[in-house]
């Protein structure tokens, strides 16, 4: 069952390790399929030295297991949380960059630095704290999602939204870029973020 999407999926996982996002079976990922309703997600504590897509977990929007022998993500709440709420949700990434949850222990959010900023609709902000594998986290992050397409976990790492788990992956590196690039700045001074009109003009600007 979603072969394909267990295929991407597994993909995802692998391609964060290598990113450095994650480590061992740090992290999980996963795709809404809207044609059936289900999810297919990454499974809990698999290394990813052996993890394979059969071992990708299909489970419904409740978190009721349809298809896999191995349990699913600890965080699956959080993922068929954002899915319930924001079915134009088509994948999400959650990981534990170092700086990007630096961040997140600091409960200090990352400002509009840089361009890529734009993607996440600005700053990256932090959800309040909620125990990790708790439906709890899906309720923390879900106000900010409406705004952000990434926010920082308090005391915990980073959760990214997009229309594609491969699109989540991407932002999640970027996100990781923007905490590296804003800590080293403010290792030397104070960085000055985007100004909401440098916001408005570059978001507005002709793409070539």
């Amino acid at each position: 069952m979603l072969e394909e999407l267990k295929q991407r999926v597994w993909q995802v996982a692998e391609d964060s390790m290598a990113e450095r996002l994650v480590h061992e079976r740090g992290g999980n990922f996963s795709i809404y399929d809207h044609d059936s309703g289900y999810v297919v997600i990454t499974p809990s504590g698999v290394h990813r030295r052996v993890l394979k897509p059969e071992h990708i977990a299909v489970v419904d929007l409740d978190g009721k297991v349809v298809e896999g022998k191995m349990k699913p993500s600890s965080e699956t709440p959080l993922h068929t949380g954002v899915y319930r709420e924001m079915p134009e949700v088509g994948g999400i990434a959650h990981t534990h960059s170092t700086y990007a949850t630096c961040f997140a222990l600091l409960n200090r959010e990352i400002p509009a630095i840089l361009p890529p900023s734009l993607w996440f609709g600005g700053s990256i902000p932090v959800a309040p704290f909620a125990m990790p594998g708790s439906a709890e986290l899906a309720t923390t992050a879900l106000p900010l999602l409406k705004h952000h397409s990434a926010v920082l976990m308090q005391k915990h790492g980073v959760l990214v939204i997009d229309k594609t788990v491969e699109g989540a992956l991407l932002k999640a590196i970027y996100v990781e870029e923007l905490a590296q690039v804003y800590h080293l700045a403010l290792a030397v001074g104070v960085p000055t973020p985007w100004t909401e009109e440098e916001i408005t003009a570059i978001a507005n600007r002709p793409r070539i």
